[in-house]
């Protein structure tokens, strides 16, 4: 209720950029109740291993893609 209640005027073409986003949970909330919503997370890349397996479940229709610098 209380992201609902925060982002309830973001327009649904919004950027979101996380830091430390963990396993993805607020990136999946936040794109159901904005499906146009474009966002990053940036985290470790041990993380970002878990937060792409589980945002490529709760989304397959969507492309979810990694960068890494070397």
């Amino acid at each position: 209720n209380r992201i609902h209640t925060q982002f309830s005027s973001m327009p649904n073409n919004a950027a979101i950029l996380e830091l430390g986003g963990g396993l993805g949970h607020l990136a999946r909330l936040m794109k159901i109740r904005t499906p146009g919503l474009r966002y990053t997370i940036v985290d470790l890349p041990e993380t970002l291993a878990f937060s792409y397996m589980f945002l490529q479940i709760c989304f397959p229709d969507k492309i979810i893609k990694i960068a890494h610098s070397t």
